[in-house]
């Protein structure tokens, strides 16, 4: 059936993600929040799409789960498990080692990869490409990290 009134539809998916952030726990996934407001599965997103707008939340997306901060308070919802970073906030054209050029280098590592992969659901030059951006963005904090250690120290 579901809720007609999409003021009362965002009403319930906010307290929900609020509720999480509260305590710290994982976001409600779309399937979760779609319940809670007896609607669509492809309702939550354009839910908490439009909340975000309007300064509510701030949505960090990633691969296969998102975590949200509830603006006024800061609380957050639980980090994710998978730090990849969602397709569509991926750079283009992120280069990636092939497996085979891992397995070469070190072939533990890269059978590590090819089941870590097949366990997210994603082919290996994926899973590569999404590491290699996630360890890259890594580095780039470590090293801005040391470089503020050496300002007044």
């Amino acid at each position: 059936m579901g809720y007609t009134d999409p003021r009362l539809a965002e009403a319930l998916v906010f307290t929900a993600v609020a509720e999480a952030a509260d305590v710290g726990a994982p976001c409600p996934s779309n399937q979760d929040l779609a319940d809670i407001i007896d609607g669509s599965v492809s309702s939550p997103p354009y839910i908490l799409t439009r909340l975000q707008r309007q300064g509510l939340i701030a949505i960090e997306r990633y691969q296969k789960e998102r975590r949200i901060t509830i603006v006024e308070t800061g609380k957050q919802t639980a980090p994710v498990r998978n730090p990849a970073i969602h397709w569509r906030n991926r750079k283009r054209n992120v280069p990636a080692p092939a497996i085979t050029a891992v397995r070469q280098r070190d072939n533990e590592t890269g059978r590590r990869i090819i089941v870590a992969a097949r366990r997210e659901g994603m082919d290996v030059q994926t899973f590569l490409t999404c590491m290699v951006a996630v360890g890259f963005a890594e580095y780039e904090r470590s090293i801005h990290h040391e470089a503020m250690e050496g300002v007044g120290g």
